[in-house]
C-alpha cells in the first residue's frame, strides 16, 4: 500500500472513531421510554405468596393463622413441598403444623416430625390455602426476631438444598451485659 493509501486509510479509521463517539453522545441523550423484566418458567412458579405475620408471641402461646398463595405449574411433575428454616422452627416451637389445601384433591399436612411431602401436580393454576397452627416452647429464655423468613417451599429440590434464614437472637433484657 502506498503512503497516500496508508494516510487515507488512517483518516478513514479516525473518521469512523469520531462518528462512533458522536453517535454515542447522541445515544446518551435518549430517554428510556420502556423497560422490561421477565422470567421464563419451565416448571413451577408462585405468583402470590402467603405472607403471615405471627406478631408478638409468648412462651407457651398457641395460635392459628391462615393465608392463600397461587402456584402455577407449567410442567407436570413430582414436586416436593417442604418446611424451610427447620432449625428455627425446632428451636422456637413445640408444635408447628402446616395444612395445605387446594392442590387438586390433596390435603398436605407438614409438621416438625413430617417436614416434606412429594406430590404429582398436573399443569394448571392452584389457589392454595395454608393454615399454620403453632405453639411456642415454654423455655425460650431470650427474645427472637424473625422477619420475612420462608417457612414453606415447593420445587424439584430436596429440603436440604434451601439455605436457612438469618435470625436475630437478643439476650434477656434483665441480664447485665457487663
Amino acid at each position: 500500500m502506498s503512503i497516500v493509501g496508508s494516510i487515507l486509510a488512517h483518516k478513514f479509521l479516525v473518521a469512523i472513531a469520531l462518528a462512533s463517539m458522536v453517535a454515542g453522545g447522541v445515544v446518551s441523550n435518549l430517554n428510556t421510554v420502556a423497560t422490561m423484566s421477565f422470567t421464563v418458567n419451565s416448571g413451577i412458579s408462585v405468583t402470590s405468596i402467603a405472607s403471615m405475620n405471627f406478631g408478638n408471641l409468648s412462651p407457651g402461646e398457641s395460635k392459628d393463622f391462615t393465608s392463600t398463595a397461587t402456584i402455577n405449574v407449567v410442567t407436570p411433575n413430582n414436586y416436593t413441598i417442604f418446611l424451610t428454616n427447620r432449625g428455627i422452627l425446632h428451636d422456637i416451637f413445640s408444635n408447628f403444623t402446616v395444612v395445605i389445601t387446594g392442590l387438586g384433591q390433596q390435603k398436605i399436612v407438614l409438621n416438625l416430625e413430617h417436614e416434606s411431602q412429594t406430590v404429582n401436580l398436573p399443569a394448571g393454576s392452584y389457589s392454595v390455602t395454608i393454615t399454620v397452627s403453632l405453639t411456642v416452647k415454654n423455655n425460650i429464655g431470650h427474645t427472637v426476631t424473625v422477619q420475612n423468613a420462608s417457612f414453606l417451599a415447593i420445587g424439584l429440590h430436596s429440603a436440604a438444598e434451601i439455605p436457612p434464614a438469618p435470625v436475630k437472637h437478643h439476650e434477656n433484657e434483665d441480664e447485665d451485659d457487663n
